[in-house]
């Protein structure tokens, strides 16, 4: 009886024993499964990887091409530079060569002035119709050189029209040499990102590349519970066979009647089962022993985890500092743009101020040009004087016969002068056409510099394209944070798992301590090592709730840096905003100021034509005093001829008185 319950007994232990036997394959089975799927995830996102490598490789081509067209608009914008000089010269070549000739034709009208004085000096006893010839002629002349004065300053005026675009001009290029460099920079601090971006993409892979080898210890450790599972079944038959034999010992011992031989054979028997249960418990021993050291490893595993997490954490802090200094340089951006709608406001004032100005020299002009008027008037009452004094001249036109000759050589003169005029008037007109041809040029230099802005403008959309394209790079960057976290808490979940089997190991070789109790005096071992054990699940667990934390913590970091990066684009747009509205303002201040210049060019001419209209009263005034001096002269002389013209009349009359006394 006591047989067949020890048979039953041993019999429901091998069916419970091979039932866990079975469920562990089963699970061991699914973890395989699992690893296959997760191996097949990790593929794909490799793939994904390479992929972003390749874009990342296209974004570094683009940006390569774009340095070298930037390297092309600068050797170009040099070249302008160097036309630009160059025309510089030859516009200062221009102007020496037309201050040159309004030098020699300030001094032709200075001969031409002291031909006149000679004329009038010697006019006395020349006839009056020559006299009237040659003023005629002179006024011609003096007409014809204010023309050409005219002409020159009109030429001048243009010249300094063109200085003035080629000022503004080069200020543009200087403007536009400044936003390359801004852009310049701007492509080396998204270089830069790129390069740091690949460094956390090649930290990522690495990471990936650890978690693998990681998987890959995992599936040796599944492998080597396999085989020890497949051992425990081998055990599992050798203990059968063993039973069986017993079973074969006990018929045997039956069938035999000596109590005593049987006591001693059982003896015998439980010796070797002694002996056989120390070998499997000291065989328990070393397996426990390696148990211990893979935890040990796991332990060390889990630091290693800790310090990279405490990494991620002081990555995370550098980012937030380098958001933080983002935001810094967004404010000073937004002080800077403050600064400058005050500048704007006050070169407004400022204009207002100008034009007021030239309303007030407006007012000043009119007064002038009415005191001009007022000036013309009495000319003309004078040269109405001056025809009643040529009347009374005519009487002394036979003594003018005398400087036809003269005034035959000064014609001739006069005629040599008008062929260099004629000649200078040639050269005048070759220099407007030179001056045309640099308009002409300086139009094309416009459009040019217009394409460059175009061109910059396009790749300013291409670099907020590529800066898109690095946002979302970023949020894939995330995503793959987020993926990576999953798959710690996977490996997590796995390590529970396989704790959890660990545990059911444990009671399963408890439960065979507890069966062979008897046989077996070295429990308290087993119960020690079973309390070690524990207490390093203890610490794996309050481990695993520190990962957890962390987890956690890094979860929010992340929502905040994705708070932060809204914000940052919302501040962006922001001065976007800001920059277009800044343009706006400058181009109607560059209209603005453009108008002003046009008004005091317009001041300047009628500043010059009033100028020139006083030299012109000047002169007249001048030519009216000379006149007068003669007038009295010629009054002076006829006083004399008069007096002669009595005292010979008194003679005569003495004269013929004296015959008629005779």
């Amino acid at each position: 009886m006591l047989n067949n319950s020890k048979k039953n007994g041993e019999d429901k232990v091998e069916n419970g024993n091979s039932q866990d036997l079975e469920t562990l394959k089963i699970q061991l089975f699914e973890k395989t499964k699992d690893l296959d799927r997760k191996d097949a995830e990790i593929k794909i996102k490799e793939i994904k990887i390479q992929q972003l490598e390749i874009d990342v490789e296209k974004n570094r081509e683009e940006l390569n091409l774009l340095n070298e067209e930037l390297a092309v608009i600068k050797k170009e914008t040099k070249e302008r530079d160097k036309k630009i000089e160059e025309e510089e010269k030859l516009i200062n070549n221009l102007q020496e060569k037309v201050e040159h000739q309004q030098n020699e034709i300030v001094n032709k009208n200075n001969k031409i002035e002291e031909l006149k004085d000679i004329l009038k000096k010697e006019g006395k006893n020349t006839k009056r119709r020559e006299v009237k010839k040659i003023k005629k002629n002179l006024l011609k002349l003096q007409k014809d050189v204010e023309k050409k004065i005219e002409k020159v300053e009109e030429l001048k005026n243009v010249l300094e029209r063109r200085e003035e675009e080629f000022l503004s001009n080069k200020n543009e290029l200087k403007e536009k040499e400044k936003n390359l460099q801004i852009f310049e920079k701007e492509l080396k601090i998204s270089l830069e990102e790129l390069d740091d971006k690949n460094e956390e993409l090649n930290r990522k892979e690495n990471q990936i590349i650890q978690l693998k080898e990681e998987i890959n210890n995992e599936k040796d450790q599944l492998r080597v519970q396999e085989k020890q599972i497949t051992e425990l079944s081998e055990l599992k038959i050798e203990t059968e066979e063993k039973t069986l034999e017993v079973e074969k010992l006990q018929a045997e011992l039956n069938e035999k009647n000596e109590y005593l031989e049987s006591i001693y054979e059982e003896s015998q028997l439980n010796d070797d089962k002694v002996r056989v249960l120390e070998k499997e418990l000291n065989d328990r021993v070393e397996e426990l022993n390696y148990r211990n050291d893979e935890l040990n490893n796991k332990e060390r595993e889990l630091l290693d985890l800790k310090e990279e997490l405490n990494e991620k954490t002081e990555r995370l802090e550098i980012e937030q500092e380098k958001i933080k200094e983002l935001q810094n340089d967004l404010e000073q951006n937004q002080n800077q743009i403050g600064e400058k709608n005050e500048l704007l406001s006050i070169r407004s004032l400022e204009i207002e101020e100008k034009i007021k100005e030239l309303e007030e020299t407006k007012k000043e002009l009119q007064e002038i040009l009415n005191e001009i008027e007022n000036k013309n008037n009495l000319l003309s009452e004078q040269e109405k004087h001056l025809e009643e004094i040529n009347d009374k001249v005519n009487i002394l036109n036979e003594e003018l016969e005398k400087t036809k000759i003269e005034s035959n050589e000064l014609n001739e003169k006069v005629q040599q002068h008008q062929y260099d005029i004629e000649q200078r008037e040639k050269i005048i007109e070759d220099i407007s056409r030179q001056l045309r041809d640099s308009q002409t040029k300086l139009i094309e230099k416009t459009s040019f510099a217009d394409k460059l802005q175009q061109e910059i403008t396009k790749a300013q959309k291409e670099n907020a394209i590529a800066l898109e394209e690095l946002d979302s790079k970023n949020n894939y960057i995330e995503q793959l944070k987020s993926e990576l976290s999953d798959r710690l808490s996977d490996l997590e979940w796995r390590n529970q798992e396989i704790d959890k089997k660990e545990e059911k190991i444990t009671i399963m070789q408890a439960d065979l301590d507890k069966k062979k109790e008897e046989l077996i005096g070295k429990d308290q071992h087993i119960t020690e090592f079973q309390i070690e054990l524990e207490k390093k699940y203890d610490d794996l667990e309050s481990l695993n709730k520190d990962i957890e934390a962390r987890n956690s913590i890094i979860d929010n970091m992340k929502k905040q840096l994705s708070e932060n990066q809204t914000q940052l684009i919302e501040k962006i747009n922001i001065s976007e905003n800001l920059e277009s509205e800044l343009k706006q303002s400058k181009k109607d201040l560059e209209k603005q100021s453009n108008q002003i210049i046009l008004k005091e060019e317009e001041v300047k001419h009628l500043q010059k034509e009033l100028e020139d209209r006083l030299s012109d009263l000047k002169w007249r005034n001048e030519h009216l005093n000379t006149k007068e001096d003669e007038i009295l002269q010629l009054q002076a002389e006829l006083q004399k001829l008069k007096d002669n013209f009595e005292r010979k009349e008194q003679e005569l009359t003495d004269r013929n008185k004296t015959t008629s006394i005779l």
